[in-house]
């Protein structure tokens, strides 16, 4: 697993098309084990969407997903 080092950034960073779906799933679920302790991870969320040329189609995802709220 690449948990826990950065090396997810780092590998979206190397290899965007490879991790698009994934980062783009994560935009829009809690991908902390335990939210309560662990946070959002929004902070990570938003790194791992840097990684990317065009953040546009990450960013529309997640407005259009509270819009939904």
């Amino acid at each position: 697993m690449l948990r826990g080092q950065g090396r997810c950034i780092l590998s979206a960073h190397d290899n965007p098309d490879k991790y698009y779906d994934t980062v783009l799933w994560a935009c829009l679920n809690i991908v902390s084990y335990n939210p309560q302790c662990k946070g959002t991870h929004s902070e990570y969320i938003y790194d791992l969407i840097n990684c990317y040329e065009d953040t546009e189609p990450f960013f529309e995802t997640v407005v259009k997903s509270f819009e939904k709220v």
